[in-house]
């Protein structure tokens, strides 16, 4: 999975996670607290908070004396032009996923964008209009936008699983609408790379042994989101490697290992892309370690994009919508 993703979804810091009150978050996020009562503010809370213009934003889960996260998420608007502050309960409570600790606040051309961590490898983002509506919740991070209120992101994975193939959904947050874009289907890239992968499994027997298939279509894939030069536009990093930790028991052993990049371009008939594999050759894990960084070369999207729907049964729905 995208490793900084992970690392983001283990550490909290600063406002985003941390246990305080009411009224601290709110001192910090520089919003006044006229409206809410002595017993509120005084709630143990886990938030984070962030600006947009002139609107300063605070979304939190309350805190149990058990220091579990109960109720829905709250969030909290105040204009500084007009000195209004608006404040909202977000009821989720339909979603089991739904929610952790808050991580961050990001703002599209007409949302809020409120994630929360389920798992080191899942989050739950809300989606909040003007109104602060809770309009859609998506399950994925690394969020982006690509266009106006056009969003893409890699989406959730188990989290307790022998590999995590990274799989990215684009998302039309005005229109309800989504679509995955990697990995598409029929790309001689990834099929390379599990003919490469098939070469180096490990024995069946120990394979069983430690409850890993082994199949050669299914390996570690990390993606990293390169903004494009035009509206629309946008570059993956691909890094593909399966060492099968769960069977070798931490022992060092080659394993395949390849780079690509990515090109996509939304046009008015749908997506399109093209991909570059970096390395010369697909390598195995001692080779690619001193390989200087390659610049990927440009290439122009011409492919339509169909996605791969092997391997695509996660538990984790790509868009819920909740009000339209």
């Amino acid at each position: 999975m995208n490793r900084t993703a992970s690392i983001l979804l283990l550490l909290c810091t600063g406002i985003g996670c941390g246990a305080q009150t009411l009224r601290e978050d709110l001192e910090r996020a520089g919003i006044p607290q006229a409206s809410f009562s002595r017993a509120e503010l005084a709630q143990t809370v886990n938030a984070t908070s962030a600006s947009n213009g002139d609107l300063k934003y605070s979304v939190y889960m309350r805190v149990g004396a058990d220091q579990l996260l109960s109720g829905s998420p709250e969030i909290v608007r105040f204009d500084t032009k007009s000195g209004a502050v608006l404040h909202k309960e977000l009821n989720a409570q339909g979603n089991a996923e739904c929610c952790g600790s808050p991580l961050e606040l990001q703002f599209t051309r007409s949302y809020v964008l409120a994630s929360f961590h389920d798992n080191p490898s899942a989050n739950t983002v809300l989606v909040i209009d003007d109104k602060l509506r809770l309009i859609e919740l998506l399950y994925g991070f690394d969020m982006h936008e690509i266009a106006p209120d056009v969003v893409v992101f890699t989406q959730d994975m188990v989290h307790f699983a022998p590999a995590h193939q990274a799989r990215m959904r684009v998302v039309d947050l005005r229109a309800g609408t989504s679509q995955e874009v990697y990995p598409p289907k029929g790309d001689p890239l990834r099929e390379a790379f599990a003919k490469l992968n098939q070469q180096h499994m490990p024995p069946a027997a120990d394979c069983e042994a430690a409850n890993d298939p082994c199949d050669a279509n299914v390996y570690d894939e990390t993606l990293e989101f390169r903004p494009g030069k035009l509206p629309g536009r946008f570059e993956i990093g691909v890094v593909r490697e399966e060492d099968h930790a769960w069977v070798n028991k931490g022992a060092v052993v080659e394993h395949p290992f390849a780079r690509a990049t990515y090109t996509y371009q939304l046009t008015r008939t749908g997506w399109l892309y093209c991909a570059h594999e970096l390395s010369a050759a697909r390598l195995v894990s001692s080779v690619a370690e001193n390989m200087p960084a390659e610049e990927p070369e440009s290439c122009e999207p011409h492919l339509p994009v169909v996605a791969d729907m092997a391997g695509s049964d996660s538990p984790f729905p790509g868009l819920v919508l909740v009000v339209k």
